[in-house]
């Protein structure tokens, strides 16, 4: 049985804040911006070009939308240690989905013997791991993937941890380029919000019309769908600046009624609006079943601050 120590999640966690504060620090960035030129003058890759300096442009132009203000919520009530030593009973699943290769499978740095990894694919003998890997590997049920494409399959799977997990108390999603380097015991310590749920503020933007603009900027999703989405919100009254989710990570307690509800409610407005952008939509959800922005718990202000998890590029 494993068992593992205070100093031992503190050095853990102290050695991944390190690693984290340089591969998202200016040099390394300088670097990428290198290799990416490299890439252009080796393989003649102007289209990659094209797009690297139409992403820079969209991202200056956004740039004037960025979060000015916290969004309310606390980071981290306990220590990782203390969630550790009381969450040890309960049944934990931590899962994720990844389809068409869009990200490579991370590896899990520990082990916990409550704790489940379970990742869906769409082709399971495709994902090549090592021999010993920590995840389970399962086919998307068959029942999901005949009735939608990979994108819609692969928010089914995230939306619907309650139907996949009926045995499970909590459970955990993390988009496929998340690296997990620690216990997320904490995350699950804030699902003790009215809804059950728990999510990072988004870190850059408090606004799902701003957060539209932006993906159409750099055209992530349906544009024409998004800009019906947005004035369907509109007309309905939704306000500007109810604030906005950064939907990577997303903690579950599979006991809270209201959870199952939620998350099923923002499967239904995700399919409606037809969008392609999940971020968009759990707001509204929330704001039309008269729900507080803040009765979602907020793990904390930004990811790629938290020392438990490594956000990866796609």
């Amino acid at each position: 049985m494993m068992d593992y120590t205070e100093n031992f999640f503190e050095s853990i966690e102290q050695r991944n804040a390190e690693f984290n504060s340089l591969y998202y620090g200016a040099d390394y960035l300088r670097g990428l911006q290198v290799n990416n030129l490299l890439r252009v003058v080796k393989k003649l890759d102007f289209s990659f070009l094209m797009d690297a300096v139409r992403l820079k442009i969209a991202n200056k132009k956004m740039s004037r939308y960025q979060k000015k203000r916290k969004t309310g919520g606390t980071v981290h009530k306990i220590s990782t240690y203390q969630s550790y030593q009381r969450l040890k009973d309960k049944k934990i699943v931590i899962y994720t989905c990844i389809v068409g290769g869009y990200d490579g499978l991370k590896e899990p740095l520990l082990l916990f013997d409550n704790v489940e990894y379970i990742c869906f694919t769409e082709d399971a003998a495709s994902i090549r791991m090592a021999e010993h890997t920590k995840w389970t590997i399962c086919q998307i049920p068959a029942a999901i993937a005949k009735k939608y494409d990979r994108t819609f399959s692969n928010r089914y799977i995230k939306m619907h941890p309650k139907e996949l997990f009926p045995d499970a108390d909590y459970a955990v999603y993390v988009d496929g380029n998340i690296g997990i380097q620690s216990f997320l015991g904490a995350y699950l310590i804030q699902t003790k919000a009215k809804t059950g749920v728990a999510i990072f503020s988004h870190s850059q933007r408090q606004c799902v019309y701003v957060e539209a603009k932006v993906c159409i900027s750099r055209r992530k999703g349906r544009r024409e769908a998004i800009e019906q989405q947005m004035q369907d919100y509109e007309k309905a009254g939704f306000p500007k600046n109810y604030g906005l989710y950064e939907c990577t990570i997303i903690a579950t307690d599979l006991s809270n009624t209201l959870s199952a509800e939620l998350m099923e409610k923002w499967w239904q407005e995700f399919i409606r609006s037809k969008s392609c952008r999940d971020q968009l939509s759990l707001p509204y959800v929330m704001w039309k079943s008269g729900l507080k922005y803040t009765d979602i718990g907020l793990i904390g202000e930004k990811i790629f601050d938290d020392c438990r998890v490594t956000v990866y590029s796609h």
